[in-house]
């Protein structure tokens, strides 16, 4: 499968191109480059007299230096260094983060579900069409890939889903309700994930079960 063409602007670097270091990826784009560290799950970007200061060689060293700025994943405020791109001059070669709604098969019937999903819905893709999404995602340089459903963790072709995903440089975050995920399932996944992300409703047990149209995992 071969990556969709971005229109090359006036940085030198190919627009669309991805460096990884680690956990670190960074994509060009036309008016600079954005920088994303899965370890702590940080998103940032830099104009083009940034990227030609920077030493884009050493990503870990970057990343060391853009960690002042604010980051929209986790606080409100810039998240942009140098000069901000007028309106009609940005534009992404591709999304920066992609959730991923892998199913809709899940244990609970939540008052809140965005997705529609409840014990007897939709198991999910099979697997080859899965795996070619998770290429063309990795082509595109997508940079932050969050897998939920549903419940992920009933979908029957989760795990080299994950291993597709490593070996093409992502590592995503897997959103969990947490029923499964017990220590031998945690060990497990580790290794291709960058974060695993466990929602909890409430604490109160009778609060927690009138969510979710169930107990929790104890209850």
């Amino acid at each position: 499968m071969s990556a969709l063409p971005f229109e090359p602007g006036h940085n030198p670097h190919p627009t669309g191109l991805v460096r990884r270091e680690g956990a670190i990826r960074l994509r060009f784009e036309r008016w600079g480059a954005a920088v994303f560290d899965g370890g702590h799950d940080r998103i940032w970007a830099m104009d083009q007299t940034h990227v030609e200061r920077e030493n884009i060689e050493d990503l870990p060293r970057l990343v060391h230096s853009l960690g002042g700025l604010s980051n929209p994943f986790l606080s409100a405020g810039p998240f942009f260094r140098g000069v901000f791109p007028e309106i009609e001059g940005f534009s992404l070669a591709a999304p920066l983060s992609v959730s991923w709604v892998i199913n809709q098969a899940c244990q609970s019937s939540c008052l809140y579900c965005c997705t529609d999903s409840h014990p007897r819905a939709n198991p999910g893709a099979g697997l080859a069409d899965a795996l070619a999404l998770v290429d063309l995602l990795t082509e595109w340089g997508v940079l932050r890939l969050i897998i939920g459903g549903g419940e992920p963790l009933l979908y029957p072709h989760l795990r080299p889903i994950l291993e597709r995903a490593a070996e093409r440089g992502i590592r995503p975050v897997l959103a969990t309700n947490g029923f499964l995920l017990d220590a031998a399932c945690a060990r497990a996944l580790a290794p291709t994930l960058a974060h695993f992300q466990v929602s909890l409703d409430s604490v109160r047990p009778a609060t927690y079960a009138a969510l979710r149209g169930r107990a929790g995992p104890g209850g």
